[in-house]
C-alpha cells in the first residue's frame, strides 16, 4: 500500500510547493489512488500481500504527472511573469471551520 500512498502524497506536495490548482484530472487520479488505499485496506484480514489491481496503471499515471508538474514548474520558474500568492488561511475555511470542504470530489470528502 505504501506503494500507492507514498506517490500520492508526493503529487499533494507538488501541487502545494508549486501553487497550482489541481484540475479535474488531477482530482480523478487522487480519487482513484485512494480507492486503490481502500481496496488494500480491505483485503488486510484475507491477503495483506496480494498485488492491487490497477496499482501499475495509477503508478504510470502519476510518473507522468509528475514529469509534467516538474516541466510546468521549472518554465514558470524561468518566465517573467507575476506569481500567484497563496491563498489566505481565511479564504480556505469554510462557515464550518475545515479547510477541505468543498476542494475535493464527493467520494473523497472528510
Amino acid at each position: 500500500m505504501i506503494d500507492v500512498v507514498e506517490p500520492l502524497e508526493n503529487v499533494i506536495n507538488m501541487f502545494w510547493t508549486h501553487n497550482i490548482a489541481p484540475d479535474e484530472q488531477v482530482l480523478t487520479l487522487l480519487n482513484c489512488g485512494g480507492l486503490l488505499i481502500q481496496d488494500g485496506l480491505d483485503q488486510l484480514d484475507s491477503n495483506p500481500l496480494s498485488p492491487l489491481a490497477g496499482t501499475n496503471d495509477l503508478l504510470n499515471e502519476i510518473h507522468l504527472l509528475q514529469s509534467e508538474l516538474l516541466v510546468d514548474a521549472d518554465t514558470r520558474e524561468h518566465a517573467p511573469v507575476a506569481r500567484h500568492e497563496p491563498t489566505s488561511e481565511a479564504a480556505l475555511m469554510n462557515g464550518d471551520g475545515s479547510e477541505t470542504a468543498g476542494m475535493l470530489p464527493d467520494s473523497l470528502s472528510v
